[in-house]
């Protein structure tokens, strides 16, 4: 595959050369850096799956959301350029560094805040609706897979160092799991399903997917995981986080809502996405670790490493579970702390191969930026949608 001429004759952009990032773990797509002759830069993506995210992407800049890179289109007006069953787009090379490798500033997390109330308050209607999903309160599967890991682990027969490791978190770890999922499938039944309005999500906005700018811009990247859903399912990230060696303190709370505005939301259904978040992420990298237990890979090793963080004190079994409260939490249905609240005005109105045995799954990104699995999203939207 030639990616320069590939770009010059779809996307009319004449490349001089171009190099893989290295970031992102998804064997279906590989990212870029390419390079014009005039130091111009540009973010080439290739990959064998639809990018949807591209459309969100595109319907959020033309918006006016400030943060959101626009894909560029090719010669013929498309976001895609489609050859040999894969499929190329191109953006402009934003940021200078991720926030995953530096952290941000208070400056930089009012920035994030402000993004995504922009996000949240732009109103949705096509060509995003035809591809954006309704994320609902069905953590079925999931929680049924939970259940079902210690046995499953139990059953394995591959006798390997990082299979025992995980075998033995998963043993120490059961009650406060079957707790998470308890709690799952009881806060699917809140009441607040059936007031609150969808909006549009990112649904993965940790600091692998923030890239920086030099003069304190704010980037939110890779929209290939957006729903409809409650600001819950984003804001969520703002209040422990789900990055085990990252947790994000109080000040950075504060200066994340300080750039978001005043809000009521809802902890039913805060807590609801964590404990989703939580069981989502614990079985994707214990599917990780059971992908390399005939052999100790390195991925293995840093699958059983995140796998240790979920389930440490500041872990996102912890958040779910409260063991961990965030400094901000409201009790339900109230407003912010004074203090954190400030008016915002807006345009809008409100299956790797397994070792044991498979389970069906569809790929989403995790924690960390590598390919996880997404299983998560329910059926059709329980309560009001947005128009």
């Amino acid at each position: 595959m030639d990616l320069l001429a590939w770009v010059r004759e779809d996307f009319g952009i004449p490349l001089i050369g171009v190099q893989p990032t290295g970031l992102g773990a998804d064997a279906r797509a590989a990212t870029f850096v390419g390079e014009t002759g005039d130091g111009s830069r540009y973010a080439v993506k290739a990959s064998v799956v639809p990018q949807l995210g591209l459309v969100v992407a595109d319907f959020l800049a033309a918006q006016g959301v400030q943060g959101v890179p626009p894909p560029l289109r090719t010669r013929d007006g498309a976001l895609i350029a489609a050859r040999s069953g894969q499929q190329l787009s191109v953006a402009p090379w934003v940021g200078q560094r991720r926030a995953l490798d530096g952290g941000m500033d208070q400056a930089q997390w009012r920035g994030l805040g402000r993004l995504l109330a922009q996000v949240h308050t732009t109103d949705a209607h096509e060509p995003v609706l035809a591809v954006l999903p309704s994320e609902g309160p069905d953590p079925g599967r999931l929680v049924e897979r939970a259940r079902a890991m210690p046995e499953r682990l139990a059953q394995c027969s591959v006798d390997e160092v990082l299979l025992q490791e995980l075998r033995d978190l998963w043993g120490a770890n059961r009650a406060r799991v079957l707790a998470v999922s308890d709690r799952a499938e009881s806060l699917a039944t809140s009441p607040a399903w059936a007031t609150t309005r969808p909006v549009v999500c990112h649904a993965d906005p940790h600091a692998g997917n923030i890239v920086l700018g030099p003069d304190g811009e704010v980037w939110l990247l890779d929209w290939d995981d957006a729903v409809l859903a409650p600001r819950e399912a984003d804001l969520m990230f703002a209040l422990g986080g789900v990055l085990a060696f990252a947790p994000i303190t109080a000040d950075e709370q504060r200066a994340f809502f300080e750039g978001y505005g005043a809000t009521d939301w809802d902890t039913d259904l805060m807590g609801y996405f964590q404990c989703v978040r939580a069981i989502d992420d614990l079985l994707s990298w214990s599917e990780e670790v059971l992908a390399s237990a005939q052999q100790a890979t390195a991925q293995g090793r840093e699958a059983l490493h995140i796998v240790h963080g979920i389930l440490s004190p500041a872990g996102l079994v912890a958040h779910a579970l409260g063991e961990a409260p965030s400094p901000l939490t409201p009790r339900r249905g109230g407003r912010l702390p004074q203090e954190a609240a400030t008016r915002h005005t807006t345009r809008s109105s409100l299956d790797r191969r397994r070792p044991c045995a498979a389970t069906p799954a569809t790929t989403r990104r995790g924690s960390s930026g590598r390919s996880t699995r997404r299983s998560r999203r329910g059926d059709p939207w329980p309560g009001p949608r947005r128009r």
